[in-house]
């Protein structure tokens, strides 16, 4: 019998400095995150970023807190529960740091499957880069062999250009009016020039060679914006960047200068992450959008990610159904 796990990378136990600082120290400690070697990672990681960085995320984690929790999780579970009443396969939710351990959902999986004999593992990231969906799926993959050695693991691969996955997206722009404003910014998530160059170097299961980080994430954008009628009007760019050599322009730069060019209408969209974040609540929704609002913008409005929507929970049991 068949199980699923949908797997993301996660979200501290709770917004308390304690709890932010222990989130922290797992995420950029992992190789594919920092790829530095072990002991001048653990003298960063431990000795400088968390040590500041987690009075200032457990703030920003407090006023995007839920009372069913954080929202990755929380969205990740309801999708959850439709692809599973899509599918009729049983489907648990796991996260590559935290609490929500791939231990714990095949422990789950395996309690509520008879017979479990294969498990499909859902990295819910459209596109490939080492800090995202490789470390989760090496991760996934590695912990279900030593949980079970009988098992057959499938994983599931990026679908950032999958025709299912656009429409996904064109649908989170349903209810706006798309003609009343200047320019679509697709905003994703930086990555070291390092990583990238290392991507390209790889040889993918289909004997193809090299992935091209930047080309999958302009692909993504390109695809939605021809659907939705703005192929003239769009920009990508990317946030989170710490350093110069990492992919821009950055997102901030961008949007600061986009009312003196006269675009003063914005739609701003993170194809990137499948679920709402600190990185879009907060990075995006709040801070970017000052920045263009202090800058002469007139309306920004964020795009929420897919969420739980139908659309996309229908494209993720059908990416089940055929594996």
């Amino acid at each position: 019998m068949k199980g699923v796990i949908l797997i993301n990378t996660g979200s501290p136990a709770s917004p308390s400095i304690r709890d932010v600082g222990s989130y922290l120290s797992e995420f950029l400690m992992d190789e594919r995150v920092i790829d530095i070697p072990f002991i001048p990672r653990f003298l960063l990681v431990r000795g400088v970023i968390v040590p500041f960085r987690k009075y200032k995320s457990a703030k920003s984690y407090s006023t995007i807190w839920t009372n069913d929790g954080a929202p990755l999780l929380v969205n990740s579970v309801k999708l959850a529960q439709k692809v599973e009443a899509l599918t009729g396969i049983a489907v648990e939710v796991a996260m590559r740091y935290g609490r929500e351990t791939v231990k714990n959902a095949f422990t789950r999986l395996n309690a509520r499957v008879s017979d479990l004999s294969e498990v499909v593992v859902v990295p819910l990231f459209p596109h490939y880069a080492m800090s995202s969906y490789e470390t989760v799926a090496v991760h996934a993959e590695a912990m279900l062999q030593q949980l079970s050695s009988s098992i057959t693991i499938r994983v599931v691969e990026p679908f950032y250009n999958h025709p299912q996955y656009i429409d996904s997206l064109v649908g989170q722009f349903a209810s706006l009016n798309l003609s009343s404003y200047d320019r679509l910014l697709f905003s994703y998530h930086s990555i070291p020039i390092r990583q990238q160059e290392k991507s390209l170097k790889k040889v993918m299961s289909d004997q193809s060679f090299g992935v091209n980080y930047q080309y999958q994430v302009e692909q993504t954008s390109k695809l939605v914006a021809e659907k939705v009628g703005m192929i003239d009007r769009y920009d990508v760019s990317f946030q989170s960047a710490i350093g110069d050599r990492w992919l821009g322009p950055s997102t901030g730069d961008v949007l600061g200068s986009l009312p003196a060019m006269g675009i003063k209408r914005v739609l701003v969209m993170s194809p990137a992450f499948v679920a709402d974040n600190l990185e879009t609540l907060k990075d995006i929704n709040v801070e970017a959008r000052k920045i263009f609002m202090d800058a002469g913008g007139d309306a920004f409005t964020y795009v929420p990610c897919l969420n739980d929507s139908s659309l996309f929970a229908q494209f993720v049991a059908n990416m089940v159904n055929a594996v």
